[in-house]
């Protein structure tokens, strides 16, 4: 007789929750119908409701990376057009003067950061 109790009781709590989850669907529902009229209304678009949202993406409170640029370090000898940060890969410029003996301090842009560093801790 216990276990047709403690049933009964679980059967009329899993009838309590479904109502409540089918109120939420309708009041959900309800909500979308409205967003969806203020959006046909004042015909706003995704760059609209992301302004609106903050620009924030699919992840709460993540922002967008960006990548700063970086100033040149070195400059090719021939073409001063052709320069490079010092980070990443060395280009086949460089790899081909540094095989042929010559040193990547040749290839310095003078008056840079880590230059102008060098020249004081030299002087130290």
């Amino acid at each position: 007789m216990a276990s047709t109790n403690s049933l009964n009781m679980i059967e009329r709590k899993i009838k309590e929750l479904q109502a409540r989850a089918e109120e939420i669907r309708r009041n959900e529902q309800q909500g979308m119908e409205q967003l969806r009229a203020v959006i046909d209304k004042y015909r706003l678009g995704p760059g609209h409701l992301k302004l609106v949202m903050g620009g924030m993406s699919t992840h709460r409170g993540a922002r967008p990376r960006t990548k700063s640029k970086v100033a040149p370090k070195y400059r090719h000898p021939d073409n001063a057009a052709i320069v490079w940060s010092g980070r990443g890969r060395k280009p086949s410029w460089v790899v081909a003067a540094l095989k042929s003996g010559r040193t990547i301090d040749e290839f310095l842009i003078r008056g840079t950061p880590e230059e102008t560093s060098d020249q004081i801790s030299a002087v130290r």
